[in-house]
């Protein structure tokens, strides 16, 4: 087969796939999943926030746990020497009354402080369970959403893989210049890179020509270049 009518061939099988990609776009569960997915994004981002912040409060209430646990310690210690009968002197026995009562006063504000915290983490994992729902079922209406895409799509899905693997068979069958400029100009020309000479306009652009140059192509080879929208132009199918 003549490189033109490759090259047309080629240029029919893209055009032909541009027309069954919007197809699958138009589909309403691929916008659908693209919100979905976005959506969950932003939950996951929530959730992983709420955990951390979550793991902050845990991390508070250990340290008040600690320094509970720490003047607790001290509470026996001035508790057992009242105990011991080895403190007599009336003012000893006053200062260490005064520590107790001071000891006392700070644990039980430590462990007010970490029942606070308790009902703060509770909020919180709650928070945490309630967010890791809401990704759940994101994540499920996605997964109905893209089963209700591939019923629809999926002979779209399976026109696209067998047009792609005829296109690949094609495109090895033209030479290595003219593949890479008909690549080049499909990829800055939005798909479409071979026009057909119809007459004195090119296919695409629709543009008469000047005779000069009509003159020129005619007189050129069968692949030329449009010089209006400067694309492959086929002068001459053979």
């Amino acid at each position: 087969m003549q490189e033109t009518r490759i090259l047309a061939e080629l240029q029919d099988h893209d055009l032909r796939a541009l027309r069954v990609s919007k197809q699958l776009d138009e589909i309403p569960e691929k916008r659908a999943i693209l919100v979905a997915r976005a959506k969950i994004a932003e939950i996951e981002t929530l959730l992983r926030r709420s955990e951390v912040a979550a793991r902050a409060i845990d991390a508070g209430i250990k340290r008040l746990e600690d320094e509970a646990a720490v003047f607790s310690g001290k509470i026996e210690t001035e508790q057992a020497k009242l105990l011991s009968g080895s403190v007599t002197h009336p003012k000893e026995l006053q200062a260490i009354s005064l520590e107790l009562s001071a000891l006392k006063r700070r644990l039980d504000a430590l462990e007010n402080d970490v029942l606070a915290g308790m009902a703060k983490r509770d909020a919180a994992t709650a928070q945490v369970a309630r967010i890791a729902a809401a990704v759940t079922a994101g994540k499920a209406k996605e997964a109905e959403l893209v089963s209700a895409f591939k019923v629809r799509g999926g002979s779209l899905i399976h026109d696209l893989d067998v047009l792609a693997a005829e296109r690949a068979a094609l495109s090895e069958r033209l030479s290595p210049a003219l593949r890479s400029k008909y690549e080049t100009l499909r990829e800055a020309r939005h798909g479409i890179a071979l026009g057909v000479l119809e007459g004195h306009t090119c296919s695409v652009c629709r543009v008469g020509m000047p005779a000069g140059l009509l003159d020129r192509l005619l007189s050129g080879p069968d692949v030329g270049e449009c010089p209006m929208c400067h694309r492959m132009l086929i002068v001459r199918q053979r």
